[in-house]
């Protein structure tokens, strides 16, 4: 429902989820918890509702840190919560809060996944484009370049989001007057 633009419909069925839940308790619906606040959330952010979204980003990402104390192997959900109010924050403009959530987003992703997966390749991606918001051409070419590394040694040249890459480092170089 949430893809078909369904929004209403969706969140309706997200809290009748969230009451589940609650009835079953333990890690399980923790992690059910989170799954449902980060979509709630993204819902919120698409519809504009701002602050909402970032409510149920931060309950995410407050049940991804519960279950990762003691299930190592699901932190990299909480770099992808990071990753979601970072969203949210550039949404609205705020691009140095949306900064500040995309590296602790990368942070936390390469303690759980290692430098090269193409997570912490999106994550360079999202922070370039941060910097490039912000005018700050120089250091989003450097991160646009550095996942550009990680998605090649991921999948070499055929990964889907090489080309999203090079055309982010070619409007980096563009936007610094220099030849792609």
């Amino acid at each position: 429902l949430q893809e078909q633009g369904e929004y209403d419909e969706a969140l309706k069925l997200y809290c009748q989820a969230l009451e589940l839940y609650t009835q079953v308790g333990g890690l399980r619906a923790t992690a059910g918890f989170a799954a449902i606040y980060g979509n709630m959330g993204n819902i919120y952010n698409r519809q504009g509702r701002y602050e909402e979204a970032l409510v149920n980003h931060q309950k995410a990402l407050e049940a991804r840190i519960a279950v990762s104390l003691t299930h190592t192997a699901m932190n990299r959900h909480v770099g992808t919560c990071y990753g979601n109010i970072a969203n949210v924050y550039g949404s609205q403009g705020r691009h140095h809060e949306a900064l500040v959530q995309h590296q602790k987003a990368l942070e936390v992703l390469i303690a759980a996944l290692g430098y090269e997966h193409q997570d912490v390749g999106t994550s360079y991606l999202n922070i370039g484009h941060v910097y490039q918001f912000q005018d700050r051409h120089e250091e989003a070419l450097v991160h646009f370049q550095k996942g550009l590394e990680v998605l090649l040694a991921v999948g070499g040249e055929k990964h889907p989001r090489v080309g999203a890459m090079r055309t982010s480092i070619g409007s980096g170089l563009r936007s610094m007057g220099k030849p792609e």
